[in-house]
């Protein structure tokens, strides 16, 4: 119904959701989850990585939802004007824009041996393929 995503965004941005409704009126639930989406947009979540109020209230696609949390763990870490020490979701992103816990490419190795086993199109986008472990639940 949006009230943890609400009091979420005000932990790491106090003051943000001015107004959270915790009623059992549905209209007025799915304006926590819209106020919530709105305010990743502003702190910069690409919009590809949104999740629309549907998918989260009528429970249509939490995957994307899931997906929308990590792109806003990543927005809190690089976004500059928020300074939230507290925890965070997934891998820390670094400062060049890396993540932990990838392993370490050989500066030395040629293009076809960082590539190989990737020839060819890839058949699943990163998202496809996270969606489809957490529908499966091995994510």
């Amino acid at each position: 119904n949006g009230v943890v995503l609400c009091h979420l965004m005000n932990t790491v941005q106090p003051g943000k959701i001015k107004k959270i409704y915790e009623g059992t009126m549905p209209f007025k639930l799915r304006e926590n989850i819209s106020a919530f989406v709105r305010g990743c947009r502003e702190m910069g979540v690409p919009e590809g990585d949104l999740f629309t109020t549907e998918a989260l209230f009528e429970q249509k696609d939490i995957a994307t939802v899931v997906l929308g949390l990590f792109a806003f763990s990543r927005a809190i870490q690089t976004n500059k004007s928020i300074n939230f020490k507290g925890p965070i979701l997934g891998a820390k992103v670094q400062p060049k824009g890396v993540m932990d816990g990838f392993k370490n490419v050989n500066p030395n190795a040629t293009v076809a041996a960082q590539n190989m086993g990737s020839s060819g199109v890839m058949e699943k986008t990163v998202h496809e393929d996270v969606r489809e472990k957490i529908k499966t639940e091995e994510l």
